[in-house]
């Protein structure tokens, strides 16, 4: 082909090499399939992906494109050390500049696996703030790759304007160099910045001097020119920005004069009065991001000038224009992407081999530990049943040898042989994979699946081409250990764990914008809450097909329609980038060359690939998921294997046993698994289970759909025989039985279809998926075959099976209705296991599980306290902590629990365990002169220590008050501190040589009141433990006010009355009128619910707004479905002693007449002038007789019986008890005056 040719076969066609996706997570804002929809409208036939530092789109990036018929190629914006990938700080200590960009992108298949290696080494060996490679690494994997001197960010830009033209010039040969001639690329950008036009004209001239060519770029981090104002939004949620707040750069001088060649200083001066941004403030403004900002992007934070709306997908013709003075460098781009061709190869699964006995092979291994494990199994089962067994054996053996699994399986069977031996508890299983036999057969599952009627093929269908999943609940503590053996046997380089993206969806997206808006936050609840919840609700449309009022609801806030744009562009993004719960890939080959890696939260090596893309490219995930619940069986089994019963086995416990079922009946389930909720509590005493299947019901239907469909009230009516049980063919009695007619289970679904239909598993299997769609035509399309057959599929259908066609079609609508609600069985039958094991223990050994329970919780002082509470309940006494006898966790102490010094905030475990082997080996402190004297200062003890041992009671056992410690604790650890020292020296200290007891002091003070110490007590442990300041009002409070557990549990509005203490309140002006509100948290003894105070009440009930403060509060309660609770709209604010008038009927005061002084009724009537009210006042006498004399007092003295009021009363000499009753039956009439009654009726008591 001529130049002419060439030239005209150029002309007008333009290709990005230069761009951001969402993946450049709250950096780029350009949704993936959006962007090919605008490029093939473009008639643009090429893209590059180039996320900053990443590779994390490339996989949806290259098949959507592919899909609409355009080229992907495939790169990164990487970042260069200035030096060694290895030095992580000098540099950044002497000032210097942190990296540089540089745009690569893989020309082949070579390239791309050297593009995977470069980001890894990115990860793995240079990163420090960012993912670094050098130009030593660049060098050796430079094969296949094409390098863009980038943007202002770049090296040879950054060289030209700090050190000059030169030193630009010889950076940029160092690359051409390294890569290649025509292998690097000096990339010019317009985007509208004085220093890009400046830096332009020295990239042309180096050019023209060096022959290195030129390739313009857009740099695109966002699709649209419009887009720029919602890309703005999301910088600033990034930044953490409010309004119109600035994060404003530090900025450095520049010498315009030594630095350009040609003669542009004046436009530079001009422009920009001679002064950038330094990079490294940049870097500061991203460092808590997962990548830096794009300094085009930064400059407009300057606050001085806008230029990132130019950073769009510009079309060919606007490229043309811009670079109308080099379209030279616009054509290069087309010539670039078809230099670029890579495949990347799908659907071939790249499972390690696993390495069978001399003697076996695969297969015959494989057969032969099933063959074995089924044996152990049967003999817990009748022999008549065995046949069942062995026949269902071999059917699941053929399909998975012959699906080629065998190996998936051996490899889960052995790394859960692995936990089974080292005494890492495994959970019963997990999702679908309880229903396969060979799993049971392998321990590695311990649900029977023919007991509890559970499919192979719903885990493992053999009419549908997919990989078995098994998804395994390891206890926490030995969750890291089976993945460490996991890597040791594979190899470190074959075994990663797997990125996840917390993705910004329409209530975060609403959230995050209106923040940045600075909404008031109750606004924002507001709206937020009222967008539709659920997994399906994933985009503004779906919420606004499923709510179409939504939409105009963004109207009701300032700044509405923007906010409501605003987040709709930006729901998808990418919030976060993290490290998946549980997935854990094993691969033949080192996985590099299938993926790049990077680096998880705490150094773990984690694939760039989410699961879909790491699935997509053939590699097998196995889910590794750890379950506090199987370490707090594990802990109270221990507990009970040391002091009760050695013999004990958790995991063959009889399923009949009454006395767990009627606590499940009672919903006395705090602490048991998936049973503890309000709500799950309230269904329990209404099931009232009898039977192990009714628990395998319970978690199944305590789901919004079977709620809000009535399966659930249908269910439980008849279960009691308060609804008929209709069964619509008799054939389906024994599928539907133990679910008393509903259609609970997707299995039931399958059962249905077989029976009636004809159909396979495997067909069923694939009939429910369909179902679960919802998608009419489907749904009529699979009734058809249901009720007439499909011959091609070999289902005979209803017809010709002889059934009435009628009823089966009635059948499918129903079938219909709750399949969408229908659940995994396998799944609830396995979680209910663990659920009815800690019921068990729960009953049967309750200080040993209460303890496991709460030292697993010990970082979760809410649980803590629910647990304690528990306790108290249970009759179980919780002993304080005891410097002498507590350890780290809380652990049996004769009939009771003793406290876990764990729990204490502040104190660290090293801490806690110094003080704990230093009296296991010298014996009980003595005081807390003996603590300070023993104290290793070399451990993670220090002063704070010694003050929360002082203020949790955790001294308390030395007999001296926690007041008088801390009055001497200071001095004691300074003289122990001197100690120390001494005999590190050598020198013994006098106290060594001196013989006897040492005088310890302790200053004869006065107390603080009980408050002041309980105030600290709650500092320090995060909770009030010895005793509660609302303890003693406690029972005046139940008389008129809700309990907040039950009012958290709510599930719809509606009018509630609550009374607590104020634990905490912030004051928040109102942006569109400035008028004062409140966010309150309002707690009783043993919960807490939040409370919206609007400024009209705040004003009116300003005085009583303090922390510590007890009131009651009257509103409206909102639950929010996120998280289980909710918040109170305050519709009416009172005192405790208002909210006793106007909620119960009469005072009783209790009076020992014996006790008392004659005075005792000028006392109260003086008492009662001073706190004048509206509540009646009865006092009852109780005579020397031991009669009681109940009388009413005279209206004239009716209180309002304010807590300074009970505080007084209770000081009257005789008074023994004060209640609040919310009936009164008058006996007597009583003169204040003259202390005569009246009789009207008498009663003795």
């Amino acid at each position: 082909m001529t130049q002419l040719q060439e030239k005209e076969c150029l002309k007008g066609r333009f290709v990005h090499l230069h761009l951001h996706t969402l993946y450049s997570a709250l950096d780029g804002a350009i949704k993936i399939k959006k962007l090919a929809e605008k490029l093939k409208a473009n008639g643009m036939e090429a893209c590059a992906i180039t996320d900053h530092g990443v590779m994390y789109g490339i996989i949806d990036f290259y098949n959507t494109m592919k899909k609409e018929g355009i080229k992907p190629i495939i790169g990164s914006e990487f970042y260069i050390s200035p030096d060694s990938r290895f030095n992580k700080k000098d540099h950044y200590k002497q000032g210097d500049d942190t990296n540089y960009h540089l745009v690569l992108l893989a020309e082949n298949n070579d390239g791309l696996q050297n593009l995977y290696k470069l980001s890894t080494i990115g990860f793995l060996e240079g990163f420090y703030r960012k993912p670094r490679i050098d130009k030593e690494t660049l060098r050796q994997y430079s094969k296949g790759v094409i390098a863009l001197s980038a943007c202002l960010g770049g090296e040879i830009s950054r060289k030209f304007l700090k050190e000059g033209y030169e030193a630009a010039r010889n950076a940029a040969l160092e690359y051409d160099e390294i890569l290649g001639r025509n292998n690097y690329f000096l990339e010019i950008q317009e985007n509208g910045i004085p220093e890009q036009k400046i830096v332009n004209n020295q990239l042309i001239q180096i050019s023209k001097e060096t022959g290195i060519p030129l390739v313009a770029t857009c740099d695109s981090h966002y699709l649209n020119k419009e887009d720029y104002s919602s890309h703005n939004i999301l910088m600033q949620i990034q930044l953490g920005q409010v309004g119109d707040e600035k994060r404003k750069p530090r900025l450095k001088p520049v010498d315009a004069s030594q630095q350009i060649k040609t003669d542009t200083t004046s436009q530079m001066k001009g422009d920009i009065n001679g002064y950038l941004a330094r990079e490294d403030d940049l870097d500061d403004l991203s460092r808590d991001t997962s990548d830096t900002l794009d300094p085009a992007i930064m400059h407009s934070r300057s606050g001085k000038m806008d230029y990132s709306s130019m950073l769009y997908v510009k079309t060919p013709d606007e490229m043309y224009n811009d670079f109308s003075y080099c379209t030279e460098a616009v054509e290069n781009t087309v010539k670039i992407a078809e230099r670029c061709n890579i495949s990347i190869t799908f659907g071939i699964n790249h499972l390690p081999q696993y390495e069978v006995p001399e003697g076996y092979t695969l297969e015959s291994y494989f057969r032969e530990l099933s063959a074995k494990g089924l044996k152990e199994r049967l003999k817990k089962v009748p022999e008549e049943q065995h046949h069942i067994y062995w026949e269902r054996l071999n059917y699941e053996l053929e399909i998975i040898i012959m699906k080629g699994f065998d190996a998936y399986f051996l490899i889960v069977w052995d790394f859960i042989n692995y936990s089974r031996q080292n005494h890492i508890p495994v959970g019963p299983g997990r999702g679908s994979g309880a229903g396969s036999l060979v799993a049971y057969s392998l321990t590695i599952t311990d649900i029977d699946p023919i007991r509890f009627k559970l499919f192979f093929e719903r885990f493992l269908n053999p009419e549908r081409v997919s990989m078995p999943d098994f998804d395994i609940d390891f206890c926490i503590k030995g969750r890291d250990d089976v993945i460490k053996y996991v890597s040791q046997k594979y190899g470190e380089e074959k075994v990663s764990q797997i990125v996840t993206f917390g993705t910004l969806k329409p209530k975060n997206a609403v959230r995050d914008v209106c923040r940045v808006y600075n909404t008031p936050l109750v606004e924002v609840n507001k709206l937020a809450k009222s967008i539709p919840d659920g997994p399906s609700i994933t985009t503004f449309q779906k919420a606004y097909d499923a709510d179409p009022e939504l939409y105009s609801r963004f109207e009701n806030i300032e700044h509405g329609a923007e906010i409501r744009k605003h987040s709709e562009n930006l729901e998808g993004s990418i919030r976060q980038v993290g490290m998946h719960a549980a997935g854990v890939v094993i691969a033949d080959k080192p996985l590099v060359e299938y993926a790049p890696l990077a680096k998880g939260p705490k150094g773990e090596v984690i694939l760039q690939f989410e699961k879909g893309a790491a699935e997509a490219v053939g590699l097998i995930k196995f889910d590794f998921l750890g379950l506090k619940n199987l370490t707090i069986i594990d802990e109270a089994v221990k507990r009970i294997h040391a002091t009760v019963d050695k013999d004990f086995d958790v995991d063959h416990l009889p399923l009949n046993d009454k006395e767990i079922y009627e606590m499940l009946q009672h919903g006395d389930t705090s602490g048991v698994f998936q049973l503890e909720s309000a709500g799950m509590k309230s269904l329990l005493k209404r099931l009232r289970p009898t039977v192990f299947e009714d628990i395998i019901a319970a978690n199944a239907l305590y789901r919004p759909g079977p709620i809000e469909s009535g399966m659930l009230d249908s269910f439980i009516k008849r279960k009691h025989g308060e609804e008929e049980v209709i069964y619509p063919f008799e054939e389906i009695k024994d599928i539907l039985e133990e679910t008393y007619g509903v259609i609970v289970y997707q299995e039931q679904v399958m059962q249905i279809a077989q029976v009636l239909g004809g159909y396979s598993l495997g067909a069923a299997d694939m009939l429910r998926r369909a179902m679960g769609k919802k998608k009419k035509e489907e749904m009529e399309k699979n009734r058809a075959i249901f009720l007439y057959g499909d011959e091609e599929k070999n289902i005979p259908g209803v017809q010709k099976l002889g059934k009435d066609v009628q009823k089966a079609s009635d059948l499918y609508d129903l079938i219909d209705k709750f399949a969408g609600y229908g659940f995994n069985k396998s799944h609830s039958a396995a979680y209910a296991y663990i659920a009815y094991q800690t019921a068990y223990l729960k009953v049967k050994y309750p200080k040993e599980y209460m303890s496991a329970l709460l030292s697993v919780s010990i970082d979760n002082i809410d649980d803590v306290v629910k647990y304690i509470d528990e306790c108290s309940r249970m009759g179980i006494k919780i002993l304080p902590p005891d410097i002498n006898k507590s350890y780290f966790d809380f652990r049996v102490e004769g009939d009771a629990v003793r406290f876990g010094l764990g729990a204490i905030k502040s104190v660290g475990q090293a801490a806690i365990e110094s003080f704990i082997i230093e009296r296991e080996k010298n014996g009980k402190y003595k005081s807390i002169y003996d603590l300070c004297d023993r104290m290793d200062f070399k451990s993670a003890a220090n002063k704070k220590t010694i003050e929360a041992f002082i203020y949790s009671g955790t001294l308390d056992c030395f007999g001296k008050s926690r007041h008088q410690h801390t009055c001497v604790y200071m001095s004691a650890l300074e003289a122990a501190a001197s100690k120390a020292k001494d005999r590190e020296k050598g020198f013994g200290s006098i106290e060594d040589f001196l013989t006897g007891e040492r005088e310890e002091y302790y200053p004869n003070v006065e107390e603080p009141p009980a408050k002041v110490l309980l105030l600290k007590e709650k500092e320090i442990l995060g909770f009030y433990y010895s005793s509660h300041p609302l303890k003693e009002y406690n029972k005046y409070i139940e008389t008129f006010a809700e309990d907040m557990e039950l009012v958290n549990s709510m599930r719809s509005e509606g009018e509630v009355l609550v009374a607590g203490m104020i634990k905490s309140i912030r004051h928040h002006i109102t942006k569109s009128k400035k008028e004062k509100m409140a966010f309150l948290e309002l707690e009783d003894t043993k919960n807490s619910v939040d409370v919206v105070v609007f400024p009209k009440m705040y004003a009116d009930n300003i005085m009583h707004l303090n922390e510590d403060n007890i009131i009651a509060v009257q509103g409206m309660f909102t639950p929010n479905n996120e998280d289980g609770t909710g918040s109170i709209t305050a519709r009416k604010i009172m005192t405790l002693g208002h909210a006793l008038e106007e909620n119960t009927a009469t005072l009783k005061i209790t009076i020992d007449t014996e006790k008392s002084t004659p005075d005792r009724v000028f006392q109260i009537k003086t008492l009662i002038a001073r706190f004048k009210g509206r509540l009646p006042v009865n006092i009852i006498f109780i005579l020397p007789n031991k009669y009681r004399v109940s009388m009413s007092v005279s209206e004239e003295y009716e209180v309002c019986p304010e807590i300074e009021f009970l505080e007084l009363l209770k000081q009257v000499p005789g008074v023994i008890d004060i209640e609040f009753v919310q009936t009164g039956d008058i006996t007597y009439s009583l003169d204040l005056e003259t202390e005569n009654y009246t009789m009207d009726t008498w009663s003795i008591a």
